[in-house]
């Protein structure tokens, strides 16, 4: 029942990085190919550094 709560739910990925931009994350990683999740932060925050690190 936990698993399939956790797989039907919806993700609070916007409301976490907000909490950690204003809580003053200063730098974050994004490990893979492809840089789209620094895409979806810098549109958060554009004054928010994030280094890529390929795979």
């Amino acid at each position: 029942k936990i698993l399939a709560r956790q797989v039907t739910s919806p993700v609070q990925w916007e409301t976490t990085v907000k909490t950690l931009l204003t809580k003053g994350l200063k730098k974050s990683f994004e490990l893979g190919p492809g840089k789209v999740i620094a895409v979806i932060v810098k549109r958060m925050d554009k004054s928010a550094e994030i280094e890529n690190i390929a795979a």
